[in-house]
């Protein structure tokens, strides 16, 4: 008679303890897993939305460090009358456009040939030829400001308009955000043409002005402009900055007919002010992560000019 030898097998106690400890192994992985995921799902979206703020930051860093400092306005978009220069504003909340005249850097750079720029914004308040009507600039080769000037504008010197730089126009009038051609054009003077044997910027009309010694010319206004965008179901208001260009409010252009180029989307917060020479921005947008989850990237950049 053979012995049948018996082996042993696991028993339901030691399968089902080895079921308890895998079902943990494997929710602790998952979890691991998922932390993991989520924790890159965050740090891409800080990471995107860093690097966006971030590039939209220095372009407009870049404009408005040409900009000629008493022409920028905050606007308030639900009423058109409501321009203040920002050093002005106590209520950034009610301002979301920001506007101002770029100075033509384009034009003002020397010259190669003969190393004078097209416009040097130094004007001879004792020559003859510094009248009502024109302003005598030793040292700017206007022939090159006119050639510079019809490559970027079909107006050619036409769509141009000096500034001088002093708070007054004339002994009773000072500059101001409405007569700076924001509103009317009683502070700002357009570009007739040019005497460029003379050194002469001839002016559309005659004004009775307080000419100073220095000046600045501008060819278009800028605006950054905040458009809202559809909800995405979140129930967030979220916002689309759009650069507007290449427009004269002088000549009674609005940026609101002006080219535009998107900047940034879904910023939830854009505000700014000034002091001094100085302005202070402040962007924020907010990146989804999830269904309902979104992190909010803020960035602040000072101006100086």
């Amino acid at each position: 008679m053979k012995n049948i030898q018996s082996k042993k097998a696991f028993s339901m106690i030691e399968l089902i303890l080895v079921m308890v400890v895998l079902g943990i192994v494997a929710s602790m992985g998952a979890t691991i897993i998922a932390q993991v995921y989520g924790n890159y799902i965050m740090q891409k979206g800080t990471h995107d939305s860093s690097t966006k703020v971030e590039l939209v930051s220095s372009i407009l860093y870049n404009y408005l460090s040409q900009r000629i400092a008493s022409t920028t306005v905050g606007r308030d978009v639900d009423n058109a009358t409501n321009i203040l220069h920002v050093n002005d504003i106590t209520n950034p909340d009610n301002f979301e456009v920001l506007e101002w005249y770029g100075m033509a850097v384009e034009s003002f750079g020397a010259n190669e040939a003969d190393n004078r720029p097209a416009w040097s914004g130094v004007c001879d308040i004792e020559s003859p030829l510094t009248t009502g009507g024109s302003i005598d600039t030793p040292g700017s080769n206007l022939a090159l400001l006119s050639e510079i000037a019809s490559n970027l504008s079909d107006g050619g010197v036409d769509d141009m308009a000096l500034i001088f730089s002093s708070r007054t126009f004339s002994g009773a009038l000072a500059y101001n955000v409405a007569c700076m051609g924001y509103s009317n054009s009683n502070c700002i003077v357009g570009i007739k043409g040019v005497d460029s044997a003379n050194s002469v910027l001839l002016l559309d009309q005659n004004y009775t002005m307080r000419v100073h010694e220095q000046y600045q010319l501008t060819q278009s206004a800028y605006a950054i402009v905040p458009v809202e965008q559809a909800d995405d179901g979140s129930g967030r208001k979220l916002y689309r900055l759009d650069l507007r260009y290449n427009y004269q409010p002088w000549n009674g252009e609005s940026y609101t007919t002006a080219p535009s180029k998107a900047l940034l989307d879904n910023v939830s917060v854009f505000r700014f002010s000034g002091a001094g020479d100085t302005i202070r921005l402040k962007i924020c947008v907010d990146e989804r992560i999830g269904e309902k989850e979104y992190i909010s990237i803020c960035k602040e950049k000072a101006v100086i000019r």
